[in-house]
């Protein structure tokens, strides 16, 4: 995924008129630009003319976005390599990141490196891997591993 983003400009420049490709070019931007923790409580639902508009799951969180957007924008508009986003839109809409985890699922990969990533073995992955819902089995995942974690912590402290 690292590589793709150095040939966005490129690519953005043959595809100008293309409006789903901008989006989809926008909003992977955004994934990379916030990272995992902000990933998990936002999502990108539309680009406008100018602006991307961003699903966030609280009112706590879109204030504290608003104070960031200047950084964020930033971020967001090297990954693409142009300013094609000139202002950033947060609203509350936790409906619309319940759909969004739905249609970009997250990969065991990236579950695996939160956290307690070291204590989760293979075994425990794939005994994992049969929780159907994305959400349950991340959250089984990270407390096993953090209950590893402490009780290797534990037995070490004695």
């Amino acid at each position: 995924m690292e590589n793709i983003f150095g040939y966005i400009p490129k690519i953005l420049g043959q595809l100008e008129d293309n409006e789903e490709a901008r989006e989809a070019f926008a909003f992977a931007a955004w994934r990379k630009s916030v990272g995992a923790s902000l990933n998990e409580q936002t999502a990108p639902i539309a680009l406008t003319d100018a602006g991307l508009r961003i699903a966030v799951s609280n009112e706590t969180l879109r204030r504290h976005l608003v104070d960031m957007a200047g950084e964020i924008l930033f971020k967001l508009n090297s990954n693409l390599a142009r300013s094609s986003v000139r202002f950033l839109e947060f609203l509350v809409d936790q409906k619309a990141i319940a759909e969004d985890r739905v249609a970009h699922p997250r990969t065991m990969k990236e579950i695996a490196t939160e956290g307690s990533a070291d204590e989760i073995t293979n075994e425990l992955r794939d005994s994992a891997a049969a929780i159907e819902d994305t959400d349950l089995r991340r959250t089984f995942l990270l407390a096993a591993g953090s209950c590893l974690e402490r009780t290797r912590r534990n037995t070490r402290d004695k």
